[in-house]
């Protein structure tokens, strides 16, 4: 039945929620999923059925206690600081996936994402982006004329529509990042009669011919094709 006065909605900030957690401890600044039981736990490795809630905003044991006996505080908007090995500047745009409550991954296979990086602290930690959802992808124009293979950085594989340009004197491969489950749509925008090949840094990749365009996506070991050349 629909409202026939006015009524209050009890409205609070979106960005902080409060969820019963499982039997166990959770520490404050961590991040926490939720299992299929419906309880938050410490963030971990190796699934893909848990959900990411966010980051705690306190530290609650109930280790002794009942699942959901106890709730925690999220936070589940904003950036945060975790561990990821070897961060370096190319990091900057790539997702990112939960390998313990405080540390990340750039390995998608079984480990839920749980956002992007945004800043490079140092070589071993980078603030992230939380968040499963992708913005909304832009388009690159970038020009790849000659006859070296050109590698894109994240932030430029980052968009999805892909399209070069220039004159080629040679046949060259575009390498892209092979994060599973990533699409672009290429459009070959170059002159000379060579061909460029979108592919990963290992595995096999796909040609697209010269002023067409096509769909393409990354199956984390490949590139393959959706579409035909148009």
């Amino acid at each position: 039945m629909g409202a026939s006065a006015a009524r209050d909605s009890q409205y609070k900030a979106g960005d902080i929620h409060v969820f019963p957690i499982g039997a166990v401890k959770v520490y404050k600044g961590t991040m926490l999923f939720q299992r299929i039981d419906g309880y938050a736990y410490p963030a971990r490795s190796g699934t893909v059925t848990d959900v990411f809630l966010g980051e705690a905003m306190e530290t609650v044991d109930n280790s002794g206690g009942a699942a959901g006996a106890l709730s925690v505080r999220v936070r589940q908007r904003g950036s945060i600081v975790v561990a990821l090995s070897t961060a370096v500047a190319t990091d900057v745009g790539i997702p990112v996936y939960a390998s313990d409550d405080q540390t990340v991954t750039r390995t998608s296979a079984n480990n839920v994402r749980v956002g992007k990086v945004a800043e490079i602290i140092d070589t071993g930690n980078v603030r992230i982006q939380m968040g499963t959802a992708d913005t909304p992808r832009g388009r690159l124009s970038k020009s790849v004329a000659g006859a070296a293979n050109v590698t894109l950085t994240a932030t430029e594989a980052a968009n999805h529509i892909l399209e070069f340009t220039g004159a080629l004197t040679g046949d060259i491969q575009v390498i892209v990042p092979l994060t599973d489950a990533v699409d672009w749509i290429v459009f070959n925008n170059t002159s000379g009669a060579q061909t460029l090949t979108v592919i990963g840094a290992s595995g096999t990749g796909i040609v697209v011919g010269q002023g067409k365009r096509a769909i393409l996506y990354s199956n984390g070991t490949n590139i393959v094709r959706v579409t035909a050349d148009t």
